[in-house]
């Protein structure tokens, strides 16, 4: 659909930010304007629409965040006329995020957001993107995005690879699909409100948010300074000072066979180390668990003046949640 009239419709705007100002902290304009399935006006109309829009937000609701409507596709040529026409009209400039839906074959939600990252880079705009919609079928009949075997199992194995590559490359706001219960192929938690395994991943990565969260690039080695493949990394600083880190090697073949699970090294193993700066020059402890069972880590603060800095060793086996905190 379309709005029809930019001008009946902005009783529709009026209505509902006078409603839900209290209850909202983002809105956002429309949803994967760039597809007919959607949206079957042209770009410029919904940059029109957008202008419509974000002066009676911005009135009614003055704290909000505004969201660009999150554009669909895993190629530059999807959004491209729209993406220009954000720019041109300088919507860009009165939104505050740029939404991008990350679906992509094989886990490499980060290639479709690099691309299109780069594309507005290209276009003069630096504006942040917000990796709101991805996610995996669980079930057969998601056939846009891979061929192939489904499974509950293969749906985590496929998210893990996607979460863990995506917020690896400094993106700092990520939602990712979820509904339907078991009416949907996409869905993470099923009918009975239980969590299929691909859950697991998002509760490990909501640990880098709360408490005034704020992302923390870090450098990532292996101990003899030798190349990492397939280990991902994200990691956040809060305002207690305390710093949280994922620790992903989601894409390690010795870790992750193909199929024959049975050739996997029982004890296999990717020694990792993380260094990150830290906030405060104090003394720290590190914890690190993996699935909820607790691994071994160890820590070096190193201060230099005002600078401080901290080195963390891990023995990888999986993904694995790494918490810091000052004493």
């Amino acid at each position: 659909m379309v709005a029809p009239d930019n001008e009946k419709y902005r009783e529709i705007v009026e209505h509902a930010v006078a409603k839900f100002a209290d209850r909202v902290e983002d809105w956002e304009l429309w949803n994967e304007s760039n597809i007919r399935h959607f949206w079957v006006g042209t770009p410029q109309e919904f940059a029109d629409f957008c202008k419509m829009a974000i002066p009676i937000i911005r009135k009614g609701d003055p704290t909000a965040r505004i969201i660009i409507g999150g554009m669909a596709g895993t190629t530059v040529s999807a959004v491209d006329p729209f993406a220009v026409a954000m720019v041109e009209n300088e919507i860009t400039k009165q939104a505050d995020l740029f939404a991008f839906h990350c679906y992509a074959p094989a886990g490499l939600w980060d290639v479709g957001y690099g691309l299109i990252e780069g594309h507005l880079f290209s276009l003069g705009c630096g504006m942040e993107i917000y990796a709101n919609e991805q996610g995996f079928g669980w079930r057969e009949g998601e056939k846009w995005l891979r061929q192939g075997e489904f499974s509950p199992d293969i749906q985590a194995r496929l998210y893990d690879i996607g979460m863990g590559r995506l917020m690896a490359n400094g993106v700092a706001k990520v939602t990712d699909f979820n509904a339907g219960g078991d009416d949907n192929t996409l869905g993470i938690i099923d009918e009975n409100g239980q969590p299929r395994p691909a859950y697991a991943i998002f509760a490990d990565y909501l640990n880098l948010t709360g408490r005034g969260a704020r992302r923390l690039d870090v450098s990532l080695t292996a101990p003899d300074g030798g190349p990492l493949r397939g280990v991902y990394v994200a990691a956040s600083t809060h305002d207690d000072g305390a710093v949280t880190l994922i620790a992903n090697p989601a894409d390690v073949p010795a870790l992750h066979p193909a199929k024959d699970t049975a050739n996997r090294t029982p004890d296999a193993a990717v020694p990792v180390r993380i260094r990150l700066p830290l906030s405060r020059a104090a003394e720290y402890t590190v914890s690190a668990d993996e699935g909820g069972k607790s691994r071994p880590a160890e820590i070096k603060v190193h201060r230099q003046g005002n600078a401080a800095w901290a080195e963390v060793a891990l023995a990888l086996t999986g993904r694995t949640v790494v918490r810091l905190a000052p004493k």
